[in-house]
């Protein structure tokens, strides 16, 4: 049920969106990397949110690929991590940022992209 759930939600917040109506938000350091056959997300911020991670073939056009519920277990305080087969996330896709979801208003990181 609880799979459910998140596949549901994932579904409809899967939606196209445009950069420029979105506010700059205080996130340090994001940066995009690939490892192996899977793309890696860390960020840090003093905001302690839920986090939308969103993906562009141009940077302009993001869609959603995943969500991020609170702080790397595993990573220091404000510390934040995305992890994800990069064929899941779609082909060409290579510049990335984040969303934070539990806001009235739209809010969006800076844009880092994977080097190759």
């Amino acid at each position: 049920m609880k799979q459910f759930i998140y596949l549901l939600l994932f579904a409809i917040i899967h939606v196209p969106v445009k950069s420029q109506n979105l506010v700059q938000i205080p996130v340090v350091n994001l940066q995009a990397k690939v490892e192996g056959k899977q793309v890696l997300l860390v960020w840090h911020s003093d905001e302690d949110a839920d986090w939308e991670v969103q993906a562009s073939a141009d940077g302009k056009t993001f869609t959603t690929v995943g969500l991020v519920w609170g702080q790397d277990p595993k990573g220091s305080r404000g510390s934040f991590a995305f992890k994800q087969e990069a064929t899941k996330i779609g082909k060409g896709k290579s510049y990335f940022r984040v969303v934070k979801s539990d806001t009235n208003t739209s809010s969006a990181s800076n844009v880092a992209r994977i080097s190759k």
